[in-house]
């Protein structure tokens, strides 16, 4: 009877020391889960500074660029229309990059990781979407502004051949440029949603 006894409590004694490591190791994890948490959301705020600067950047080049087509028709001649289809086009661009980084998603450092993690990649599909977009309607900015600096060119005695090569290699250095930064904003989305997915462990995105 006594050996029964002496089993029951070391048993006891057993179970209840396995509790305490169990408890133990569950807090361990608890510490190191809100610590990466915080790691993650410094790094979030980190990239969301990054991507806000250039934003800005943008923001300043569209307003350079309807500035520049300003002087060019009032002083030279371009068409009015040109510039009022800049302006619309370069106000509609810079609105559409504060939105999609910025104010679209104001809330995106505050809430728990699992809706971040879904609201990076809505960004990331808005960016495509846009691009697509932004793109064609580019492409015939360039083509009509082309028009414009070709006449210009003609008007001052340069040659439209030179005004042309001009013309051709800023557009493709401006789109090179674009696809970089591009590239550069998708993948600050990436690198904070991997780490989003190792901690939460949501692997399933829209």
């Amino acid at each position: 009877m006594e050996v029964l006894k002496m089993e029951t409590r070391i048993e006891a004694d057993v179970i209840e020391m396995m509790k305490s490591q169990m408890a133990v190791l569950k807090h361990k994890l608890e510490s190191q889960s809100i610590l990466n948490e915080r790691l993650i959301r410094r790094v979030m705020h980190a990239r969301m500074q990054w991507v806000r600067k250039v934003v800005a950047v943008n923001v300043c080049m569209c307003v350079l660029v309807i500035a520049f087509v300003y002087v060019m028709m009032a002083r030279y001649g371009w068409s009015s229309a040109f510039f009022w289809v800049t302006v619309a086009l370069f106000v509609a661009v810079a609105a559409a990059s504060i939105w999609v980084n910025v104010y679209g998603h104001v809330d995106l450092l505050e809430g728990n990781l699992v809706e971040a993690g879904r609201a990076l990649v809505r960004m990331k599909r808005l960016r495509t979407q846009g691009r697509l977009v932004k793109l064609p309607l580019g492409l015939a900015w360039v083509c009509w502004y082309a028009i414009e600096a070709m006449d210009f060119a003609e008007a001052v005695g340069l040659e439209r051949g030179r005004m042309l090569l001009i013309i051709c290699l800023a557009g493709a250095v401006g789109l090179v440029i674009g696809l970089v930064v591009f590239n550069k904003l998708q993948r600050a989305n990436d690198d904070i949603i991997a780490q989003i997915d190792e901690l939460t462990g949501s692997k399933d995105r829209p």
